[in-house]
């Protein structure tokens, strides 16, 4: 990776607040997801991967 280049990863979208979009290494996907702890948890919700 050349020097000054934005790695690949999730980063906040700035068109729409609570939501992240993946940055390639080169251009931005169609992939979102929301951002950590935009969406409260539910009462007595066990956090985990939704195995049971």
């Amino acid at each position: 990776m050349a020097e000054g280049q934005t790695p690949p990863g999730w980063y906040p979208d700035t068109q729409t607040p609570g939501r992240q979009r993946y940055w390639d290494g080169t251009q931005w996907t169609e992939n979102y997801a929301p951002l950590a702890g935009a969406y409260p948890v539910a009462p007595g919700a066990k956090k985990g991967h939704g195995c049971l």
